[in-house]
């Protein structure tokens, strides 16, 4: 019975290890390398229109409080976002951006931040 219940734990302790590399290390080093094409290259310190021609239209555009273009991009297993922060003056130049996935698969839904940068 005791040596049935090593083989119990030592199986345990590896499904635990294995699924816990897939959520935390194996899916975001996927999800970085099968990003957008366009999305690996942001155009920070350019003006707004630079990044509309860039990316296309925006999912959710430009407003006064937040001063952010958020685009998406569906996956099947997830989906993409992009964020570009824009300078709050009268000249909207892109200042940071925020490149995220959210993995989702059944009730497990996980949010994993790709890249992100500042020209500060």
């Amino acid at each position: 019975m005791k040596r049935t219940s090593r083989y119990l734990l030592a199986i345990l302790i590896l499904v635990v290890l294995v699924l816990s590399m897939t959520i935390f290390y194996f899916i975001p080093k996927t999800a970085a390398i099968v990003l957008p094409f366009r999305w690996d290259h942001v155009p920070l310190g350019q003006k707004r229109s630079t990044a509309l021609h860039y990316f296309g239209r925006p999912a959710d555009s430009l407003t006064n409080t937040t001063k952010t273009d958020t685009w998406k991009a569906e996956r099947e297993n997830g989906e993409y976002t992009l964020e570009i922060h824009y300078s709050a003056g009268v000249d909207t130049v892109a200042d940071s951006y925020t490149l995220d996935f959210t993995y989702k698969l059944g009730f497990f839904s996980k949010t994993y931040r790709l890249k992100s940068d500042s020209i500060e």
